[in-house]
């Protein structure tokens, strides 16, 4: 009994050291741990019905987890193919995901379920990656496959959350009146992959669909469309390049995913025909903005204002008309009617007398409208200035040579004497040469006027003097003096890159930008087989773009879905190799031939989109 008291004694003992002295106990500062983080996502451990069933005839589905999961994004991430009239409306139960359906499935059909990336762990939120889940209520299971790629027309840059919809009914409304028979939706890299498709023909869209009703929606839409019926004839694999489920930051297998076609999205221009917006920016100018291009306007009569007084503009889409009032008085507010074709509510165009009142727009206030061919606007003018007008003398080293020096007036000029401009520069000997040079008036924009050199002397100084009282504005405001150096780069010390097309017919728009694609460098307008040179580049990496301008405007072209147009195509230069970047390094100058039959007959290459990259 005394040894059964002792070795209890010892027993307690040894747990009270333990306890005073074990270091979780002594450190009080330091916070019990939490253990190891959950990393691991959930597990499907079964379906209802199952995978690929046949002849369903249920009420809803369920996909049964190891886990209790959470839904995120639902209304953007989980969609049936081929859509209802009502979107799905997914809930959690436990450790499960059912899907219900309200609306009754067609028979002998194949659905699949996208559950793109809603579905993660209810603790942590690891994502348990996009999913689809197929059945039939037939007695077969449609088993092919397109995939494709999708960008913006314009930029090139790959677009997510797309909606690829693919029709079998041929008339021409049926991307605004139908659901499509099939439905699938880009990631974030642009791609796409429609499954459980038949082997017939579809008309193959892709869609913005902002409202999310699985149609198109003109005006706030962008869209896009295959030329030619499309019959699939890729056979689902599961551990396929085009189903298999990948890491997004793995841009290796991002990038090599099947594309079968490329489709090009564009904004469609406005098909109403309305006045847009009026305003008055200068007591002697004004303009109308119209919802569309080659606006037809049979008259404009302003209170007070002789028709002769009033000098016409247009931008280049000639969806903005701009007005300056010459010579007469000009009243404090202009009132008057203009005459137009404008659509009806029936979305029929007839002439309308529209009336106007316009009020001298506050100095504070933005100038003028916006065009959609961003064609620049005469600035605000302060009223209460000096009788001057006012002028200013514009160029760019860089590209002084092509574009020459810019003359901007603040009014539009009704008298101008160029005769008397001098442009001249000193010789090493101290010998004053003067050039002799051509002033024209921008054709889109009267306030601004270009003099062009017949030769620029390489790595000058010129002086340009302008005497006053040369120009005289609507106002009746003269110029005042003015003197501007304008020196001339040497191209001994930059870089150069030239660029000369070869086969393809009419006119190119080749744009230099620098690898970032961000915003254009330098800008020419080339005819098949013309060459042209971007001069006085600094070193860098830049890359080249080139616009087809099928009807010569000098811009890029939207396309049309009634007509079925597509819009100018666009590419970006590659070299064989498939790198599009052109590096200019130590004043290097490059000459390089593209062969536009063979850029613009293959398609866009898919890039790494820029919410990926760090």
């Amino acid at each position: 009994m005394k040894k059964k008291n002792v070795l209890i004694l010892l027993l307690l003992s040894i747990s009270i050291g333990l306890l005073l002295f074990s270091p979780s106990c002594a450190n009080t500062t330091t916070p019990p741990s939490g253990g190891i983080k959950d990393t691991i996502p959930p597990v499907l451990v079964g379906t209802k019905p199952a995978y690929n069933a046949v002849q369903f005839t249920g009420k809803r589905i369920e996909l049964q987890f190891n886990e209790y999961v959470k839904l995120t994004d639902v209304a953007s991430q989980v969609f049936i193919s081929p859509p209802q009239a009502k979107r799905l409306q997914p809930v959690v139960r436990g450790k499960s995901v059912v899907v219900p359906f309200t609306i009754p499935l067609d028979s002998n059909t194949t659905y699949s379920i996208s559950f793109g990336n809603s579905i993660a762990d209810n603790n942590e939120g690891n994502p348990f990656g996009t999913y689809t889940f197929s059945f039939s209520t037939g007695n077969e299971i449609d088993s092919l496959l397109f995939s494709g790629y999708v960008v913006d027309a314009m930029t090139l840059l790959p677009l997510d959350n797309i909606s690829i919809m693919l029709h079998t009914n041929d008339a021409d409304t049926t991307i605004y009146k139908t659901l499509p028979r099939a439905l699938a939706k880009t990631d974030l890299w642009g791609y796409f992959a429609a499954v459980n498709l038949k082997p017939i023909p579809y008309h193959v869209f892709g869609v913005e669909d902002v409202n999310r009703n699985n149609k198109y929606d003109p005006g706030n839409e962008m869209v896009g469309f295959l030329d030619s019926l499309f019959i699939p004839n890729v056979v689902m694999v599961p551990d396929s390049a085009a189903m298999e489920r990948i890491n997004p930051k793995d841009t290796l297998k991002m990038l090599s995913r099947p594309i079968e076609r490329t489709i090009y999205l564009f904004k469609e221009l406005s098909k109403r025909q309305i006045l847009r917006e009026k305003a008055r920016p200068q007591p002697r100018y004004f303009y109308f903005t119209f919802s569309v291009p080659n606006t037809q306007i049979n008259s404009i009569q302003v209170e007070g204002v002789d028709s002769l007084s009033l000098i016409c503009e247009h931008s280049l889409l000639k969806d903005t008309i701009r007005y300056w009032i010459k010579g007469q008085h000009v009243p404090d507010t202009l009132k008057g009617i203009i005459n137009y074709m404008k659509t009806d509510s029936l979305n029929q165009l007839s002439l309308e007398d529209e009336k106007f009142s316009l009020l001298l727009a506050k100095p504070a206030q933005p100038q003028g409208g916006i065009s959609r061919s961003n064609t620049p606007r005469t600035p605000t003018v302060d009223t209460t200035r000096k009788e001057i007008l006012k002028l200013d003398v514009i160029y760019k080293g860089e590209e002084v040579e092509q574009t020459g020096v810019i003359f901007s007036f603040s009014a539009y000029p009704v008298e101008i004497d160029p005769d008397k401009i001098s442009l001249s520069y000193k010789t090493t000997r101290n010998e004053v040469i003067k050039t002799p040079f051509t002033f024209h008036k921008d054709t889109l924009n009267g306030c601004k006027y270009s003099l062009v050199p017949q030769k620029w002397t390489p790595a000058v100084t010129y002086d340009l003097d302008v005497p006053q009282g040369i120009f005289k504005d609507v106002y009746g405001f003269t110029n005042d003096s003015l003197n501007k150096k304008i020196t001339l780069l040497d191209s001994d010390n930059f870089g150069s890159i030239s660029i000369t097309l070869q086969g393809g017919e009419g006119k190119y728009i080749v744009e230099l930008l620098p690898a970032t694609r961000d915003r254009v460098n330098r800008r020419l307008h080339l005819s098949a087989g013309e060459k042209g040179i971007f001069p006085y580049l600094t070193d860098g990496t830049y890359v080249v773009r080139i616009t087809e301008d099928r009807n010569g405007n000098g811009m890029w072209d939207t396309g049309s879905i009634d007509q079925r147009i597509q819009p100018e195509r666009v590419r970006f230069f590659r070299f064989e190799n498939g790198v599009d970047l052109i590096e200019i390094k130590d004043k290097r100058e490059l000459e390089q031939i593209i062969d536009i039959d063979e850029l613009f007959n293959n398609d866009t290459t898919p890039i790494v989109p820029a919410k990926t990259k760090r």
